[in-house]
């Protein structure tokens, strides 16, 4: 009780110099050391307050709203807080609750002993703190702050009347000497979920940069309905070394020297193949034998065909595509083609009314149950919220819970093509405990 006594006693006396106006909104973000667990304190005065959580709790938080009102002071006081867990869990499972408006102060704490897993390793609640502060900081240009807004405009990064690159953010907002850039995804999942790695934000950074005076710092995210990641803050000097890496990838691109194509999974989304020797020598690659076209054919045209069948199932399911949209957009230069209505499908919307309808006719429960197909992930994220867990203790509680009610049922196997090297090229990969003991480029 102490801790709380002093706790709200400083609070007080930092708020109380800074001549905050009133109706001045404070999130408090937290665990049971924040709404005073086992104590009067938890549900103290909880209507004075705004629980985000809707659970009652008044805590830490009352007590400074009641502090602040005996001293005339006004503020719009809120709390987030959730039993025995670190920042980490209210910045995976919480952001849509924080994040429904903007805040003038935050108030948060970590684990008591920093990290449950590792006690006294701070790594996790500075790299948990920085992400909470980025998404925080993207709050503000949710307010009436906005001294600019941009939608969909090209920007050029010029040098003298030599032009560098260009591109066209999504939006742009701007608040003072601070911008913030969105990147709506709402098709693809993002090739790169991480904002401050992610190649599109960075090379944009220094364009809103260079196009916007006075702009000292720069916050990316990526929006996609259901996902929620931290953003990311480029500083002054962060937006230099974005400059600088945007500079040294134009220069690459543009040098009078033979280039390499960097292959990747970013291939798939990559709207510049018809330039790409990698790609082209790939559907030079397709051209087929004869012989390929046969029912059975020979073993050794199964061995040269196989690496290219996923490159072919992938240029048929792209053509069919553009037959389909080129069909429905000019059906006229298509003779013969048309669209039958596909069959109507049933389905459930209601599995608790269902249950109702069902059960008053005199179906039991487990004949019910057994028509129903339970997703496990889904049951599992269910699960994991009601209890207020992490993903990775929710799994293993969520396995021991259900260990009699879940089966492990194998996909069917993946055929995969993986050429040999020949054997004067053959690395020896050494042993097992160095291989799974090394340093991987991506965790």
């Amino acid at each position: 009780m102490k801790f709380i006594a002093g706790l709200v006693a400083g609070l007080i006396l930092a708020f109380g110099t800074t001549g905050t106006a009133a109706g001045t909104s404070v999130l408090f973000i937290g665990n049971s050391f924040l709404f005073g667990s086992g104590s009067a304190v938890r549900f103290y005065r909880a209507d004075t307050v705004t629980d985000l959580n809707s659970e009652g709790v008044g805590g830490v938080p009352a007590l400074f709203k009641s502090f602040t009102q005996q001293a005339g002071l006004d503020y719009d006081v809120s709390l987030e807080t959730r039993g025995g867990i670190g920042l980490d869990f209210h910045l995976e499972n919480k952001l849509g609750v924080i994040g429904r408006r903007g805040w003038d102060t935050v108030i948060m704490h970590g684990y008591s002993t920093l990290d449950a897993a590792k006690p006294r390793d701070p790594e996790k609640l500075v790299a948990t703190s920085k992400g909470m502060a980025a998404f925080l900081r993207t709050l503000v240009f949710n307010q009436k702050l906005i001294t600019d807004e941009l939608v969909e405009e090209r920007f050029w990064w010029r040098m003298g009347l030599r032009q560098i690159y260009s591109g066209q953010p999504d939006k742009v907002l701007v608040v003072r000497n601070r911008a913030y850039l969105p990147d709506l995804k709402t098709g693809w999942h993002p090739l790169d979920a991480v904002a401050a790695t992610n190649c599109q934000l960075r090379s944009e950074v220094p364009l809103v940069y260079q196009n916007i005076e006075g702009i000292d710092e720069i916050t990316v995210d990526i929006i996609k309905p259901g996902k929620m990641t931290p953003p990311a803050v480029f500083d002054k000097d962060l937006i230099l070394q974005a400059s600088t890496w945007a500079l040294n990838t134009v220069q690459r691109i543009r040098a009078d020297k033979e280039k390499k194509p960097n292959r990747g999974p970013w291939c798939q989304y990559c709207a510049g193949k018809v330039l790409c020797p990698a790609w082209q020598q790939e559907l030079k690659a397709l051209s087929l034998p004869e012989a390929f076209l046969e029912v059975d054919p020979a073993d050794e045209v199964l061995r040269e065909l196989g690496p290219r069948l996923d490159l072919i199932v992938k240029v048929v399911e792209r053509l069919k595509w553009r037959l389909e949209q080129r069909v429905r957009e000019a059906p006229k230069l298509f003779p013969g083609w048309r669209f039958d209505k596909g069959d109507l499908r049933r389905r459930i919307v209601s599995l608790t009314l269902a249950w109702q309808k069902l059960s008053a006719e005199g179906i039991s429960a487990n004949d019910f149950i057994s028509c129903c197909n339970g997703a496990v992930t889904e049951l599992e994220s269910v699960y994991r919220h009601k209890k207020g867990l992490r993903k990775v203790d929710a799994a293993a509680a969520f396995n021991k819970l259900m260990a009699n009610s879940i089966e492990l049922k194998p996909n069917k196997d993946k055929l995969v093509y993986i050429p040999s090297l020949p054997e004067s090229e053959v690395i020896d990969a050494g042993p097992k405990s160095m291989i799974e003991s090394a340093d991987l480029p991506f965790q």
